[in-house]
């Protein structure tokens, strides 16, 4: 089943893709999309399935994007919602971005339950 996804184009540059949560609680996640002299950044990618891969994909192609398109993922903090893709993204040449705090005890990281 391929995800219903939700774009905005919020303007001066700035976008916003709905992306579909798995997890119980919340419905969605928001990621942004931020034009920038050096490229296309994406502000936080979703969890680490298909669904929001797609979603994903979905959002940035409403928005006049492909995933080809993104040249850094910023992630805003160490949960599944915000950076559980970015592995895929890293693994397709986008660069990732995220504080030096967060990356220091990221080896550490896990609340997956």
């Amino acid at each position: 089943m391929t995800p219903t996804t939700h774009a905005e184009d919020l303007g001066r540059g700035i976008g916003l893709i709905h992306l579909p949560l798995t997890f119980p609680g919340l419905r969605a996640t928001n990621a942004f999309t931020v034009e920038s002299g050096g490229g296309l950044v994406l502000v936080d990618c979703g969890v680490d399935d298909e669904q929001t891969l797609q979603a994903l994909e979905g959002g940035l192609e409403q928005l006049g994007y492909r995933l080809a398109d993104v040249d850094a993922v910023v992630s805003t903090h160490r949960h599944p919602d915000p950076m559980g893709l970015a592995h895929r993204l890293v693994a397709a040449g986008i660069a990732f971005v995220m504080h030096e705090a967060a990356a220091t005890v990221l080896d550490r990281y896990n609340d997956w339950n």
